[in-house]
C-alpha cells in the first residue's frame, strides 16, 4: 500500500503539467521575440525556429 494520499499525486501531476506548459510558452516567446537564435543547449538539444501555418500543430502557438 502506498502511504501517499491521492491528492498529493494529483498535485504533483498538475505541477508537472504547469511546469512543462510554462517552459513551452517561455521558449516560444523567446524564439518569436528574436531573443533566441539557432542554438545548442549543452550539445544535446537544438532549438530552431520553424513556422507552420497549418492549424494541426500550431493551435497553441
Amino acid at each position: 500500500m502506498s502511504s501517499r494520499r491521492p491528492s498529493t499525486d494529483w498535485g504533483l501531476f498538475v505541477a508537472t503539467v504547469l511546469a512543462v506548459l510554462a517552459a513551452d510558452l517561455l521558449t516560444k516567446y523567446l524564439v518569436t521575440a528574436g531573443l533566441w537564435r539557432d542554438s545548442y543547449l549543452g550539445g544535446m538539444l537544438r532549438i530552431t525556429r520553424v513556422d507552420n501555418p497549418g492549424a494541426a500543430f500550431g493551435l497553441f502557438a
